[in-house]
């Protein structure tokens, strides 16, 4: 499945005046989704409180700040991620400012949250660079350190209002400017991912010139291609549990097949994979013959003539390690 923003992914939410916190229209993101909120706004306030914290509602998910960067007063931009293993319904997202945004009408920032499929499930080690002008064209680089990274930024320029225009091979994506501040914000990306690891992309703006800004560019990591991943939805004992694959690489046939082995041995059944559709997910159901535990182990065995077909590992809540041998 290649890195993709989601259908799922809600609009942009435009900051008020003198506020401390903005919350996102309802969204419902997929199973195995990535979540990004990405916090521009300009603050009534110091470097040290112009910033913002993250929470959503329905199942908490756990926010880690990827990057920030505050250094020209009033403005500050965060980029915060989460990995959102199961679906869920008509969700909001918060972020809450440290400190109040400006009393001035027209709007003083923008809270994006974007939803990824694709994306690995930890985004640590996502590379980020920040910066801080007083006087520049907004222009930042990252090195990707992933195949297949999306690299995206955001910027908050509290000094000159002017519409951003994005440099080569990339598109804003969300824009706020407010010409009786002096103020705007604003989010872009590049066009397309970027296949090598270690590639120096830059993400910058032709105008406007000559302002001050907050900036954050960032790489979103790509799930390793070809992974299959496993998990069981159900501990009860003497089952069924259901044991879902996703496949991501090569072609399997209708004589391909699947078998699972347990540690303590459980399984009693598993059916045969189908022929690859368009959509290569499959959902297998097994039973089992016992209850699973914090170190049950899951072996997954792969056999299909269609080759080459990668070996990976994939880790699961409930299972320890499932090793995947085509």
């Amino acid at each position: 499945m290649p890195l993709t923003l989601d259908a799922s992914t809600p609009a942009s939410t435009t900051i008020g005046q003198a506020v401390t916190s903005a919350v996102s229209p309802t969204f419902s993101p997929p199973a195995n989704s990535v979540l990004f909120a990405l916090v521009m706004a300009t603050y009534n306030g110091s470097v040290a409180n112009s910033h913002a914290t993250i929470s959503n509602s329905g199942t908490a998910l756990t926010w880690t700040l990827l990057g920030r960067d505050t250094g020209m007063v009033p403005g500050g931009t965060d980029v915060w991620w989460a990995s959102n293993s199961s679906a869920q319904s008509n969700i909001t997202v918060t972020a809450t400012l440290a400190t109040a945004t400006f009393n001035i009408a027209g709007g003083m920032g923008i809270l994006r949250v974007l939803v990824f499929t694709g994306a690995a499930t930890s985004q640590t080690g996502a590379v980020t660079t920040r910066n801080s002008n007083s006087a520049g064209t907004p222009s930042l680089a990252v090195t990707t350190t992933a195949a297949n990274s999306w690299v995206w930024a955001a910027f908050t320029n509290p000094t000159t209002p002017g519409a951003p225009t994005a440099g080569a091979n990339q598109t804003v994506d969300v824009q706020l400017t407010n010409a009786g501040a002096g103020y705007g914000e604003w989010s872009q990306k590049q066009n397309a991912t970027t296949s090598t690891s270690g590639t120096a992309v830059t993400m910058n703006d032709t105008a406007p010139t000559g302002i001050g800004y907050d900036g954050v560019a960032f790489e979103i990591l790509a799930a390793p291609s070809g992974a299959m991943t496993a998990s069981l939805t159900s501990t009860s004992t003497l089952g069924p549990a259901q044991l879902g694959v996703i496949y991501l690489a090569g072609t399997v046939s209708s004589t391909s097949t699947l078998t699972a082995t347990l540690n303590p041995p459980l399984v009693s059944a598993l059916t045969s994979i189908s022929t690859l559709t368009a959509t290569p997910i499959y959902l297998q159901t097994i039973l089992i013959t016992g209850s699973l535990t914090s170190t049950s182990t899951l072996a997954l065995v792969l056999s299909t003539a269609s080759a080459p077909l990668a070996s990976n590992t994939a880790t699961d809540t409930l299972v320890t390690t499932a090793t995947v041998t085509p």
